[in-house]
């Protein structure tokens, strides 16, 4: 079966269509809104994964991997324990002041989060790159004395940069980089690492959950999860589908080229391609049993867009 990588896709797409000056950053954009959306919605059964991570007595909130594109389960393994997902609305019903200690067996799903824990008690906060980055900052934002604050913190390869803020415990909302690096940049407050920033990305994403009770010993906790598509940056990438999905690509990066430029009739049939090709796959390696339905992903324009996620290398 043929496998398109993105250097593939580039050269099929300019083949293509006639505007010689539609640049890389477009067609990499374009790809991966294809990507995520036919990921979104094909549901597939290769994407399903499961890990683990340890509760400790009297924290109440974990983050997972924001790659985990959505939570479909979770069990306490170390009590065999089939845990049932609940409403923020029913936690605060069911446990009002949050006190309630024991072994977990609820959890609710909220927000996101761009740290993997937080800083507890009042600190500075250190970054530093696992190579030569010397022209990225990294932009701390959290609260001080219960106030928003962001500064900007500028990176001096492996030699680690330290905030003049004390940034207050618990107080760290985001953490972004001005430009992607050609290493880890990793971020503490204090002695502990708070998030690493993968090579190539600006930020990193997490999926915080919350646990009810609140621990009262160290258990461990699977989540089943369905995993959202990594983005394609470089031109060796491949899109993080099934092969058979490959040739959709460059027909959802046809039809918003023709959209940009106006050609409305051109995408609308690009479109109706792109809604059968899916349609077409979907029950072939779908986790949701059923007749395959056409979709309708119409024209990435006014009153008519799909928001993708944007791949964090790219504008």
């Amino acid at each position: 079966m043929y496998t398109l990588n993105l250097l593939d896709i580039k050269s099929e797409v300019r083949g293509k269509i006639h505007n010689s000056s539609l640049s890389a950053n477009k067609i990499i954009r374009w790809a991966n809104i294809t990507q995520d959306y036919v990921w979104s919605y094909a549901d597939l059964k290769s994407a399903q994964y499961t890990t683990t991570f340890d509760c400790v007595a009297d924290q109440e909130i974990y983050y997972v991997d924001a790659n985990v594109g959505r939570i479909t389960a979770m069990s306490n393994t170390s009590n065999d324990w089939t845990m049932e997902e609940v409403s923020e609305r029913d936690m605060n019903s069911s446990d009002p002041s949050r006190d309630e200690t024991g072994t977990p067996e609820r959890y609710s799903i909220f927000g996101k989060s761009e740290v993997s824990a937080q800083n507890a008690a009042a600190s500075q906060i250190t970054v530093v790159s696992s190579a030569a980055d010397v022209t990225q900052y990294v932009r701390i934002i959290g609260m001080v004395s219960g106030v928003e604050t962001a500064e900007n913190v500028l990176l001096v390869g492996t030699v680690a940069q330290t905030t003049t803020a004390t940034f207050d415990a618990n107080g760290i909302i985001g953490n972004r980089l001005s430009a992607s690096c050609i290493g880890n940049v990793t971020v503490t407050a204090g002695a502990a690492s708070i998030v690493v920033i993968p090579i190539g990305k600006l930020f990193k994403m997490y999926q915080p959950v919350r646990l009810s009770p609140i621990p009262s010993s160290t258990d461990t906790i699977r989540v089943n999860y369905i995993q959202g598509p990594r983005p394609m940056i470089s031109d060796y990438d491949i899109p993080d589908l099934p092969p058979e999905y490959h040739h959709i690509i460059p027909i959802g990066v046809l039809a918003q080229a023709h959209d940009e430029m106006y050609e409305f009739d051109i995408a609308e049939v690009l479109y109706g391609k792109l809604d059968k090709a899916i349609a077409n796959l979907k029950g072939k390696d779908s986790s949701i049993r059923g007749n395959a339905r056409s979709i309708k992903i119409r024209g990435l324009r006014s009153g008519k867009f799909f928001y993708g996620k944007y791949p964090t290398t790219v504008g």
